[in-house]
C-alpha cells in the first residue's frame, strides 16, 4: 500500500514538473515571438520614415508646361516620405495651378521615385475682351489670357453674350446660365461634323439667334440651339452642294428649308 502511495505522489510530482516545463517553453516561445515583432516593426518603421523617402520625381505626357513649373505646382519635395501626402489632392494641385492639365495619375515606384503622368488640354477655341485675349478648352474652361494673337491661329473665335465673368482657371460664367448649356449643344454639334478650323466663329451675341462662321465663305444663320445636331449635319449636306468658288449666306434655322443666298455675308435674319 506504501509502495502504491508513493508510486502515485511520483507520478504526480512529473506531471507538475512537466507542466512547469510546458509554461517555461511557452513563456520562452511567446518572448521570442515577441522580440521577433518589435524588431520587425522597429525595422519597417526605420524603412518607413528614413528609407523611403522622395529621391526623384519624374514627369510625362507634358508638352504644354516643362516638367520645372508642374513640379513648383506640388507642395511634394525630395526628401519627404513617400507616403506622406495625398496623391488626389496632389493632382488638383497641379490641376488648380496649370488649367491646360486636365489629368494627372500619380505612381509611387519603392523605394523613391515619384511618377506623374499627365494629360492636357488643347485650346478650342478663344474670346476677345477689352483687348485681352482668353484661350478656352472645349469644355468651356479658361486656359490662358494672353496678348499674343499668335495663339488664336486655328481656333474658333467666339463672341459671347451675357458674360458674367472669365477667369483663368475656371469655367466661363453666364448671367444666364442657360447660355453655358446652350453654347456646349453648339460645340458638341460642331464636334460631331466638322474638323477643327472649319467653323471659324461662333456669336453667341444672342441665343436664340446664333450665327457661325464656315472658314471664310459663308455666314450661318443657326437660330436656337434646338436639334443642333441635326443642323450641322444639314448645314454640312447644303456646303456639299455648293460650287467651291462660290461664297455667301446659309440659313438652317429650319431643318425642313435651308437658304443659300450668294455673295451676301453679312448677318441679317
Amino acid at each position: 500500500m506504501a509502495d502504491r502511495l508513493k508510486y502515485k505522489r511520483r507520478l504526480v510530482s512529473n506531471q507538475i514538473v512537466k507542466q512547469q516545463q510546458m509554461r517555461k517553453k511557452f513563456r520562452r516561445n511567446a518572448f521570442y515571438v515577441f522580440l521577433f515583432v518589435m524588431i520587425t516593426a522597429v525595422f519597417v518603421a526605420v524603412a518607413f520614415i528614413v528609407l523611403l523617402k522622395v529621391r526623384n520625381i519624374n514627369v510625362e505626357g507634358n508638352n504644354r508646361y516643362t516638367t520645372d513649373e508642374i513640379l513648383s505646382a506640388i507642395t511634394v519635395s525630395v526628401g519627404e516620405n513617400m507616403y506622406n501626402f495625398d496623391a488626389d489632392n496632389l493632382a488638383d494641385e497641379v490641376k488648380t495651378a496649370l488649367p491646360y492639365i486636365s489629368e494627372v495619375k500619380i505612381k509611387r515606384k519603392l523605394p523613391s521615385t515619384l511618377e506623374l503622368s499627365v494629360e492636357e488640354k488643347k485650346a478650342y477655341m478663344y474670346m476677345s475682351i477689352n483687348d485681352e485675349i482668353f484661350i478656352l478648352s472645349s469644355d468651356l474652361l479658361v486656359l490662358e489670357l494672353t496678348n499674343d494673337e499668335s495663339k488664336t491661329e486655328g481656333l474658333t473665335k467666339l463672341i459671347p453674350g451675357n458674360l458674367k465673368r472669365c477667369i483663368v482657371g475656371e469655367h466661363i460664367d453666364f448671367r444666364d446660365s442657360s447660355s453655358f448649356e446652350t453654347l456646349g449643344s453648339i460645340t458638341a454639334g460642331i464636334d460631331s461634323q466638322f474638323t477643327n478650323g472649319e467653323i471659324t466663329e461662333i456669336d453667341m451675341s444672342s441665343r436664340f439667334d446664333i450665327w457661325l462662321k464656315y472658314t471664310d465663305r459663308f455666314t450661318v444663320f443657326v437660330g436656337n440651339s434646338e436639334n443642333c445636331e441635326l443642323k450641322m449635319k444639314f448645314l454640312k449636306k447644303i456646303i456639299a452642294q455648293i460650287e467651291l468658288d462660290k461664297k455667301g449666306r446659309i440659313d438652317i434655322s429650319n431643318v425642313a428649308r435651308g437658304a443659300f443666298k450668294e455673295g451676301e455675308l453679312v448677318k441679317t435674319t
